[in-house]
């Protein structure tokens, strides 16, 4: 079923959410990510691997075969990993801000960490919501969420670049729970294993800081 939803009114939205204080604004990257994960609360333990996917068919179904190094660090995270994918034959506004909407569900009741990233187009854009694709609304979508809930989101790619590029221009002060990794071209260790490393070593220097 088509959503009509807007891109208007999902700007709306999200500039109508509440302000955030400044989190944690005299640390360095790796320190903030640390510092937002030994603070969770204890009900927050849940790791959540959000792939999203448009015309990545190849890649999607190596990553629904399970047996991927991306599979074995998020065992590692104890990680919940989910491949959504992003229903639509073409790249639309209304697309895109109903994929954004999705997204700003991401961070569930015990969802202390979210890892994101892409399949398929993630070319630049010039304007957002009529040139990008709705995986990457959906990364948008998920940053807010985890911005929200107070939780850091480590966005893996190029499409995690172009999302946040657009949550700086909307909210920057919610860019202080956006952590966006890079990932080699050619990885072949699957969707989401950098950002997945990424958050197993935060999760145990963490760790190890709050048994100290």
């Amino acid at each position: 079923m088509k959503s009509t939803v807007t891109p208007a009114e999902i700007l709306e939205t999200i500039q109508g959410l509440p302000a955030l204080s400044p989190v944690y604004p005299e640390m360095e990257v790796q320190e903030r990510l640390k510092a937002l994960l030994a603070g969770r609360p204890e009900n927050a333990f849940v790791t959540r691997v959000l792939i999203y996917s448009v015309d990545g068919a190849a890649e999607a179904e190596a990553l629904l075969g399970g047996g991927m190094p991306v599979h074995e660090t998020c065992r590692m995270l104890d990680g919940e990993m989910q491949l959504i994918e992003m229903d639509t034959d073409t790249t639309a506004p209304g697309d895109n801000a109903r994929a954004t909407a999705f997204g700003l569900m991401a961070a569930e009741a015990n969802t202390g960490l979210i890892v994101t990233t892409a399949i398929g187009p993630q070319n630049p854009v010039d304007d957002f919501w009529n040139d990008t694709s709705p995986n990457v609304a959906a990364i948008l979508g998920t940053m807010i969420s985890g911005a929200i809930a107070n939780i850091p989101v480590i966005a893996e790619g190029p499409g995690a670049t172009i999302a946040a590029d657009m949550l700086n221009k909307l909210r920057p002060d919610m860019m202080p729970y956006v952590f966006v990794c890079e990932a080699p071209d050619d990885a072949t260790d699957g969707a989401g294993y950098a950002g997945c490393m990424l958050a197993a070593w935060a999760l145990s220097q963490a760790i190890a800081e709050n048994a100290a």
